[in-house]
C-alpha cells in the first residue's frame, strides 16, 4: 500500500546550496569593506620627512616711513558708502567690481 506519508522524506541535515553561497558573498564583501577602509586610512599618512626650512639668509629691510601698515583695516575704510549691498542670507558688498561677504 502506498499511503502519501511515504512519500515524504524528511532530512533534518538538509541545508540549501544557497545559503552557502551567500555565506562567501557576505565574506567577501565585509573584506572589501576592511580592505578599502585601510586603503583610505593610508592615504592619510605622510610618505617621508618634509624638507627642513630654508635658513634665513638675506635680513628683512627696515620698515620706513612711507611703507603703509599691514593689518585688518577698519569696516568704514573698506566698504564705503560708495559700495552698493545686496541683502539676503550674506550680505554682499560690492565696491570697483570687489565683492566683500559679510
Amino acid at each position: 500500500m502506498y499511503t502519501f506519508v511515504n512519500c515524504i522524506k524528511l532530512d533534518l541535515n538538509y541545508k540549501p546550496i544557497m545559503t552557502k553561497n551567500l555565506r562567501y558573498v557576505q565574506y567577501a564583501a565585509f573584506t572589501a569593506l576592511i580592505m578599502t577602509a585601510c586603503l583610505n586610512l593610508q592615504a592619510q599618512n605622510r610618505r617621508g620627512n618634509p624638507p627642513p626650512p630654508a635658513p634665513a639668509t638675506t635680513t628683512p629691510p627696515a620698515p620706513s616711513a612711507s611703507t603703509p601698515k599691514t593689518g585688518i583695516k577698519p569696516y568704514k575704510e573698506v566698504i564705503t558708502d560708495k559700495a552698493t549691498t545686496d541683502n539676503g542670507l550674506f550680505k554682499i558688498h560690492r565696491l570697483d567690481g570687489k565683492y566683500f561677504y559679510e
